[in-house]
């Protein structure tokens, strides 16, 4: 691998590690401002997203499979690198959307024209697969969850009794 490779490569790296500690600190720090902070709790997905570009060898080797295996990869990263967003109060939920998932980059979207600027289809399909690699990445999303839902058979009979 070239030198090149590698700087750019560790630098991708940092960008995630420094992508993991700015969430990790963002919830700490919801947590100690919340004033009722034990009534305080969060969900973070770590959504982990494919291209459009063929892979399906069978049901399980897919890009579904993929995009589960890109996030559930990126929290054993932040894990190895100190970054542990599991908490009391955090649930991390690891998810793959497969080829689908919001927001995308889409190639046959009129902005690129790819048509029309790459008539030639050998040249049309490596620049609609490079803004497909686009979409090859992770979302994250941050979900506060206030206070508990009293689900329990005594509530929903003293419920049914109130109607």
């Amino acid at each position: 691998m070239a030198e090149r490779d590698i700087i750019k490569a560790n630098s991708i790296r940092d960008s995630i590690i420094a992508a993991g500690h700015l969430i990790k600190n963002t919830i700490s720090t919801l947590e100690r401002t919340e004033r009722n902070s034990d009534n305080i709790k969060f969900l973070v997905i770590i959504e982990g997203q494919a291209s459009r570009k063929p892979y399906r060898v069978n049901d399980w080797m897919n890009n579904y499979t993929l995009s589960y295996l890109r996030a559930q990869y990126l929290n054993e990263f932040w894990k190895k690198n100190g970054i542990e967003l599991e908490s009391s109060q955090c649930q991390v939920i690891i998810s793959g959307s497969g080829e689908g998932g919001v927001p995308r980059y889409n190639p046959d979207d009129p902005e690129y024209n790819l048509k029309v600027k790459y008539p030639n289809p050998a040249e049309y399909k490596k620049m609609y697969n490079s803004i497909e690699e686009k979409n090859q990445r992770f979302l994250i999303h941050i979900v506060p969850v206030i206070g508990n839902i009293d689900v329990t058979k005594a509530k929903i009979d003293s419920l049914k009794e109130n109607q």
